[in-house]
């Protein structure tokens, strides 16, 4: 929170006007153009300057204000969208009056329509100024312990409840619009009708009627913070600008197409982490934080414009919640596993090995399906390509390259070869020459065994087998037959040899394949993590940095 104080006024004050006495206030202030019927003003911040009684009164743009150290008064905002709006549940406005009049004393509001959207802004004049942070965290905890849920879009509460920083400083609270009096803002009555003529002298003294009747003391608001449910948290000064940082990138929603992947991922990140900080009675995770995510998805502006993925909303938001809850993110002072965590850690190994039995499923169905068709390619590039074109990313490839690598693998050609090498080796004759072979032999373990046309044709070879020459050399020199036990380890060796042999120079071959691909890959998946780490982005560098020290490159 900014120190400036606005005792000492940089601007030119109208004195004659009650109303601009309410909203002292002014700096860091949020301004938006006049946007178009039907569409929703998109709000910026001023901190350079404070925003004057002159520019408001010029109307030239809609006008907000955040809340300084003290405050004496406070609002509440509900959507027209929000399950509390009188459309959806006529008797939530009242229910929310008498939560607040039973523990703080705030017995009234100022009740208006905020815009032609047809929100509504609750404004609550108190007697006396309150240091703005604990009335936002009284508030808050006050309507969630009565089962309402603060959040935008549903109800918000102005001054919202933020914390302090490590350095001791407020953090900025939210900035809420200006009653401006037109733009389809105006004054309702107790039926939640528009009062015809409700200017700006009427709203003063509605809210002098509701000020002299609210009844908050420091003693009430003291008895609240103590018996708060809501936990306050302190975080460090990282802490706070990773908050920030993704807050910036959350609040201004969808602005084109494409955006809804990294978008809904940041705000997955921004609860997981966060969510409990904010305003959650726990850390939030699984299905509450998909819930979570969606409600806030919805709110954001842009949604309904430029999100091509409502339909599958909850689906995306799913994956993304899986994806978080199994990285190494963990909820902001929760770093270390409590033994009651330990279940759900084996939950989380099991689905890890879950989705990667899925993964390599598809990377087997892709290989099998390209061999099929007679166009799995020889080349390491061409056959990434030819699998990523199938849908598999190219991060689940080269974490399973055993599965579909030529230098890891052996194509379906290479596996029938050895196939065929053991149906002539071990498996003996076919049933094709079974007759043949059975005419012409009188035993399996004569010396003339040795010297059969097949195993002849293959010792005329530079690579003769060498158990089939000393087989010849023992009959030419009239030695002592081998033994039937002898005669078939001699095969079995024969075999186990020339399977040997084969599959040597099978692995060879393909592993003088696209040499300069492979080297070509691994640099360029070196380049890109160097990207992700000098990237700046948390996500991205974490990644990066894991990779470098996995495989021990820099």
């Amino acid at each position: 929170m900014k120190t400036q104080s606005t005792s000492a006024s940089t601007f030119v004050e109208e004195q004659d006007n009650p109303l601009l006495e309410i909203f002292k206030h002014r700096y860091d202030f949020i301004y938006a153009s006049h946007p178009r019927p039907g569409e929703k003003p998109i709000w910026f911040t001023e901190d350079r300057h404070p925003l004057s009684d002159r520019l408001i009164q010029q109307g030239s743009y809609l006008y907000g204000v955040r809340f300084g150290p003290t405050t004496n008064y406070a609002l509440l905002d509900i959507d027209t969208g929000s399950a509390y709006h009188p459309k959806r549940d006529p008797l939530a406005l009242n229910r929310i009056q008498s939560t607040l009049e039973k523990t703080m004393g705030i017995v009234t509001s100022v009740t208006c329509q905020s815009s032609y959207s047809e929100g509504l802004h609750l404004y609550l004049p108190l007697d006396q100024e309150f240091t703005s942070w604990e009335l936002g965290i009284a508030l808050t905890s006050v309507l969630e312990n009565a089962g309402f849920s603060v959040s935008a879009g549903q109800l918000e509460v102005f001054p919202n409840a933020r914390h302090f920083g490590s350095d001791g400083q407020l953090n900025l609270f939210n900035g809420h619009r200006l009653p401006c009096f037109k733009h389809g803002f105006c004054l309702l009555n107790d039926d939640l009708e528009p009062i015809i003529n409700g200017d700006e002298d009427t709203f003063i003294r509605h809210w002098k009627f509701a000020h002299a009747k609210n009844d908050l003391t420091p003693k009430k608001l003291k008895k609240v913070l103590k018996t708060a449910y809501r936990k306050t948290y302190r975080i460090s000064s990282k802490a706070e600008k990773f908050l920030n940082d993704l807050k910036v990138e959350i609040e201004y929603g969808w602005t084109d197409s494409g955006q809804t992947n990294r978008l809904l991922g940041r705000i997955v990140m921004f609860y997981f982490v966060f969510g409990h900080v904010l305003g959650a009675n726990e850390p939030l995770e699984g299905k509450s934080l998909e819930k979570k995510v969606v409600e806030v998805a919805r709110q954001l502006p842009g949604f309904e414009e430029f999100c091509n993925h409502q339909q599958e909303l909850e689906k995306r938001v799913d994956e993304w919640v899986s994806c978080i809850e199994n990285s190494h993110y963990y909820h902001y002072g929760y770093d270390s596993i409590p033994k009651a965590d330990l279940d759900k850690q084996d939950k989380r190994a099991e689905r890890n090995k879950q989705i990667e039995n899925e993964a390599r499923e598809r990377i087997n169905t892709g290989v099998k399906k390209l061999l099929e068709e007679n166009a799995l390619p020889s080349g390491i590039t061409a056959r990434y390509d030819a699998l990523t074109a199938q849908g598999i990313s190219g991060q689940t490839l080269y974490k399973h390259r055993d599965l579909w690598h030529p230098k890891h693998i052996q194509t379906e050609e290479a596996g029938q070869a050895e196939l065929d090498l053991k149906a002539e080796f071990c498996e003996g004759p076919s049933a094709r020459s079974a007759g043949a072979f059975a005419k012409s032999q009188s035993s399996l373990l004569s010396p003339v065994e040795c010297n059969s046309s097949e195993i002849k044709a293959s010792s005329d070879q530079p690579n003769s087998n060498k158990t089939t020459l000393e087989c010849n050399q023992t009959a030419n020199q009239g030695s002592k037959p081998l033994t039937p036990e002898e005669k078939v380890q001699t095969v079995k060796d024969d075999i186990r040899k020339a399977l040997a042999s084969e599959q040597q120079r099978r692995q060879d071959q393909q592993t003088s394949y696209n040499q300069s691909d492979t080297a070509r890959i691994e640099h360029s998946h070196r380049t890109q993590m160097k990207q992700w780490r000098d990237s700046g982005d948390p996500i991205l560098s974490a990644e990066a940095r894991k990779w470098f020290e996995q495989n021990g490159k820099t």
